[in-house]
């Protein structure tokens, strides 16, 4: 994969975790990869970077500010990639199932609730509690509320994302 985001340019402490830096970076580019595929038709060049790292200070900010974890933060990464699958990931609706998908993993993975109150401050300022939980519910229904990810999965998937 393509590095379009390296440690030095956006700087993140998940935890302490070893690695934090380049695992954080090498997600972002594969939430990016959801809705902007490199491919052989179009060069690198012709993407809109501007745009991709503002998605990424972005989600720096969301992660830091509303205390997700990295495994949540991963978790989150893999129900957006299932989401994909049955949705079109868009730049302008990533943000909106990015933030889903962390509520749901904080909760499965850490059983730790995050208040959609706080997320809408932090995330979309001026947006209601009562959408962004209508929305978060869509990605539970459409994931089928199958909330595992095996052990295997995740760890396949850290693999991917870091290769």
């Amino acid at each position: 994969m393509y590095n379009r985001l390296t440690e030095s340019s956006i700087w993140l402490d998940l935890d302490k975790c070893p690695g934090s830096q380049v695992l954080f970076c090498q997600t972002v580019n594969a939430i990016i990869e959801l809705y902007d595929p490199i491919d052989k038709l179009r060069s690198v060049d012709s993407r809109n970077w501007h745009d991709h790292y503002h998605l990424a200070s972005w989600i720096h900010k969301v992660v830091m500010d509303c205390c997700f974890s990295p495994t949540s933060f991963l978790g989150a990464y893999i129900y957006l990639k299932r989401y994909a699958e049955k949705v079109v990931i868009t730049p302008d609706n990533v943000k909106r199932y990015f933030c889903g998908a962390c509520v749901l993993s904080e909760a499965f993975f850490e059983d730790n609730y995050i208040h959609p109150k706080h997320i809408c401050a932090v995330a979309f300022p001026g947006r209601s509690q009562s959408t962004f939980n209508a929305e978060t519910a869509t990605i539970l229904k459409a994931l089928d509320f199958k909330g595992w990810i095996s052990r295997p999965d995740f760890f396949a998937t850290v693999r991917s994302v870091l290769d």
